[in-house]
């Protein structure tokens, strides 16, 4: 598809028939522009500390554990917004375990927040990293979502997690 930077097929009136890949194309051009795939950013600010003194935050830059623990940062997003993919940035320091969860929870019928796609465990490395995942997660009504991520060690680092949108 040439479109939306350029034409499709140059037109003359009266002489030539409107081309229905032409028409699907417009009309894809047009969805494109009003609803693209967004990245939001969650900072190591947007993180919240579950358990009270088991991590600091360095400078705005990353989280570091004092001993194990765990952030969560929470999706705000209007009902039908898709989540596309998450990119989690981290360094493990090369000691423990991390633990990259995506969850969702029904806030009307209660419960723990479930896993939306398997948590990635990731149990070697060292130096800046990042995992992405691909749940293509339709935001639900009545639905808390979150990032949760858990450190085992005191050495390893948060920096925050890239989670794409889109619109549809």
């Amino acid at each position: 598809m040439a479109l939306p930077t350029s034409r499709n097929r140059t037109y003359v009136n009266g002489a030539t028939y409107v081309d229905a890949t032409d028409l699907n194309d417009i009309q894809d051009a047009i969805i494109g522009g009003k609803h693209p795939e967004q990245p939001l950013i969650y900072g190591p600010g947007s993180f919240l500390l579950e358990v009270p003194g088991n991590a600091t935050l360095s400078g705005n830059e990353y989280w570091e554990g004092s001993s194990s623990f765990t952030l969560r940062a929470n999706i705000l997003r209007p009902v039908g917004t898709v989540i596309t993919e998450i990119t989690y940035v981290y360094n493990r320091n090369n000691v423990g375990t991390l633990t990259l969860r995506f969850q969702k929870a029904n806030l009307i019928t209660g419960g723990a927040h479930a896993d939306i796609v398997a948590a990635s465990s990731i149990v070697a490395g060292t130096g800046l990293a990042t995992t992405t995942i691909t749940p293509n997660y339709t935001m639900e009504a009545d639905h808390s979502v979150v990032l949760r991520l858990t450190g085992s060690n005191a050495t390893n680092r948060i920096y925050g997690a890239r989670v794409k949108v889109a619109r549809p």
